[in-house]
């Protein structure tokens, strides 16, 4: 990876701290409409980042890869030779309330997708991740590529990512 597999520990600390500050109290359960319906949901379920189907982790280049709890964070992380990918859900809560103005984040840009309020940025100059606002919370997706991958390429690697995730988000706040 770009990051050695012993610095990915380091990452998702950093990621976590960088987004969610010293101390973010949880509460509250996530919910998220069946994935057939990601655009007019009308009956909640329950999302949970931590559970993400076989079909779609097959659809992730992930088949067989067990999600690893992040330690303090809501969330989990997927990882294998070629890329890991983290997914956390804070529920009620923005992860960086106004992005344009966060001096950890850079190349902020809107990502349209249905009624959703998404960013994609780069978070310390690092990683690609975005934040998308859910009636359930925010929920954020980073990626880090094995090798040589340039932040083109994963920026490239997380849009296509997203585009399979998102329909399983809770419904837009």
């Amino acid at each position: 990876m770009r990051a050695s597999t012993a610095l990915l520990g380091g990452i998702i600390v950093a990621f976590s701290v960088a987004v969610l500050g010293c101390s973010t109290d949880v509460q509250g359960n996530a919910i998220a409409a069946k994935p057939d319906s990601a655009l007019s949901r009308s009956t909640p379920v329950k999302f949970d980042p931590c559970d993400l189907p076989a079909d779609l982790l097959e659809d992730l280049d992930l088949p067989g890869v067990g999600a690893t709890e992040l330690s303090g964070t809501p969330g989990c992380l997927w990882a294998n030779d070629s890329f890991a990918i983290g997914i956390l859900l804070i529920e009620d809560t923005t992860f960086i309330e106004n992005p344009y103005a966060n001096p950890e984040v850079s190349d902020v840009e809107m990502l349209p997708y249905g009624d959703y309020t998404t960013y994609l940025y780069v978070l310390d100059d690092d990683m690609y991740a975005t934040q998308t606002m859910t009636e359930a919370g925010a929920v954020s997706m980073y990626i880090s590529e094995a090798g040589n991958a340039s932040l083109a390429d994963e920026r490239q690697s997380l849009l296509e990512r997203f585009d399979v995730i998102a329909p399983y988000f809770p419904p837009p706040r």
